[in-house]
């Protein structure tokens, strides 16, 4: 009697995957539904994502540890050549690279600066094309075969990142593109980022939803304090909000200060969501002449050195 063998299990499958495309097509959006919480800030202005934002997704059989990145442009000042260096870091160290375009608007076209780092990198590429639910369905073929011939994509996959529509299927895309290896993270861990990035990041989210074409470009969340006052107490941040001129600064804290208390008052509730605790949160505006085109400050403000 031959004894049967068991049946090998395959290998597990880990990487990290990069997130790109143009500004607004829905990056951060897809990460936070990949990931299924809400991670990477989002807002209707373009370039809302900064630098590089991690998050981890595990399945059974992988980890993918998704990296969410600026919208490419053509950078016009070193704040956003910094991004731009930022993002192509990311695509030249990732194992696999998502390219979002969007169905409809002005991210409907692929960027020649991001296909020509994906093709220096010679990483496997998915295309996503994201907002089908604002497409006729009789257009979308025909736009994915416009598409196609861009780049050398080892999958095409239509979806709605807001609607959830396809989001299994892009999981699925993924983890068929990550190379064999064991986990790079302990199951649990949510992020690369500490805590206090985070705290930063939701404060800039609420300056750019409240404040909307108001807000200046130049602005900048810098987290000062992040700590209990007494063991088992409420979490202390204080945050500082560093813009370019004074005028920017009077936007900012709105007539009586009603705008910078809104601000505050929305950002303390995603802090303490994403927490998952009570905190207090105060904030400050502070004006730093020209901190957009210095070096070293833009490194403080975590622009520099990211990649």
């Amino acid at each position: 009697m031959t004894e049967s063998k068991p049946e090998s299990k395959p290998e597990h499958r880990a990487g990290y995957v990069a997130l790109v495309g143009r500004p607004n097509v829905g990056k951060s959006t897809l990460m936070n539904a990949l990931l299924d919480t809400r991670l990477a800030i989002t807002s209707k202005r373009p370039q809302t994502t900064r630098t590089r934002v991690t998050g981890i997704l595990n399945g059974e059989g992988y980890q993918a540890v998704l990296v969410d990145t600026p919208g490419v442009v053509r950078p016009s000042d070193p704040l956003r050549k910094e991004m731009m260096r930022t993002a192509e870091s990311v695509v030249r160290d990732a194992d696999a690279v998502v390219y979002l375009v969007e169905a409809v608007g002005r991210g409907s076209a692929v960027s020649p600066i991001a296909i020509g780092w994906l093709r220096e990198s010679a990483r496997p590429a998915l295309l996503v094309l994201n907002k089908i639910d604002r497409l006729p369905r009789l257009q979308l073929l025909p736009m994915i075969d416009r598409l196609r011939d861009a780049n050398d994509w080892t999958e095409i996959v239509p979806i709605s990142a807001l609607k959830r529509d396809g989001i299994d299927r892009v999981i699925g895309a993924i983890e068929r593109v990550l190379p064999e290896g064991p986990p790079l993270f302990l199951e649990g861990e949510l992020s690369e980022e500490p805590e206090r990035f985070f705290a930063a990041e939701f404060v800039r989210e609420q300056l750019m939803r409240q404040l909307e074409q108001e807000l200046p470009y130049a602005v900048a969340v810098e987290v000062e304090r992040f700590e209990r006052a007494e063991e088992g107490g409420r979490r202390l941040i204080s945050a500082l909000i560093v813009v370019e001129r004074e005028s920017q600064k009077g936007i900012v804290v709105g007539k009586g200060g009603q705008m910078i208390k809104k601000i505050g008052t929305a950002a303390r509730r995603s802090i303490e969501s994403f927490l998952g605790e009570p905190l207090t949160l105060d904030l400050l505006v502070k004006v730093e002449k020209n901190w957009s085109t210095d070096p070293r400050r833009l490194a403080r403000f975590g622009y520099r050195g990211r990649g």
